[in-house]
């Protein structure tokens, strides 16, 4: 793996090293649990396999797919050829809808606690700034790194004591850390639950922003 990031090793033959922990982590059945149909003639799973190699090959965007050759992520998903750009987009778009990338998260976090992945205590939780660059009108939040209002959203996140992300949901900007621990802990109780791993105590650590006397 450490050659594969280095990039001296053929990218397609490397990329095979991940299909056992692909399989040990149920990737396929977890996200086909919350996708329900593919792309034209791609599967949900040839879908789902395609954008996951596009993070292990660190494709930055959607566009930058273009510029790698077709057969590189087809032969790891059993197609000759790959998906094309579109047909990508066109996939990314219909699982973004709200509801669905939240399905997918929760399926995501029941399957790694189910699996001993991740560590429902302690967490650390913070908020995160996403700038959005698209058309569609929505509100503006505060970027702390580039120190401008811009549009996007807010990323909360909480990690184990490893740093794996255990849950996560992406709000609008007026969201706010203190209204996000709470809805959040709420949904790790519920998905432990169904995944067999109740929590009846958690320890929560977060900085200044989440302080709250309620």
């Amino acid at each position: 793996l450490a050659q594969l990031r280095e990039g001296s090793m053929n990218p397609v033959a490397g990329a095979l090293l991940y299909v056992p922990f692909l399989a040990r982590a149920r990737y396929l059945e977890t996200v086909s649990a919350a996708v329900n149909e593919g792309e034209e003639d791609f599967t949900r799973e040839q879908m789902a396999l395609t954008v996951f190699y596009l993070n292990v090959f660190r494709v930055r965007s959607v566009e930058a797919f273009k510029l790698m050759a077709p057969e590189e992520v087809g032969l790891l998903i059993g197609k000759l050829t790959s998906p094309t750009l579109w047909t990508i987009r066109r996939f990314l778009g219909s699982v973004a809808e709200y509801a669905r990338t939240e399905a997918v998260a929760e399926a995501v976090t029941t399957t790694w606690l189910r699996l001993g992945f991740v560590s429902p205590s302690p967490l650390y939780m913070d908020g995160h700034f996403m700038p959005y660059y698209g058309k569609k009108v929505i509100a503006k939040g505060y970027w702390p790194q580039r120190q401008l209002g811009l549009k996007g959203s807010e990323l909360f996140m909480a990690v184990d004591t490893r740093f794996r992300p255990v849950c996560w949901t992406l709000t609008s900007c007026q969201t706010d850390l203190t209204a996000a621990i709470p809805a959040l802990l709420t949904r790790l109780q519920r998905l432990a639950t169904a995944a067999g791993v109740p929590v009846e105590r958690l320890t929560v650590i977060f900085d200044r922003e989440g302080y709250s006397g309620p």
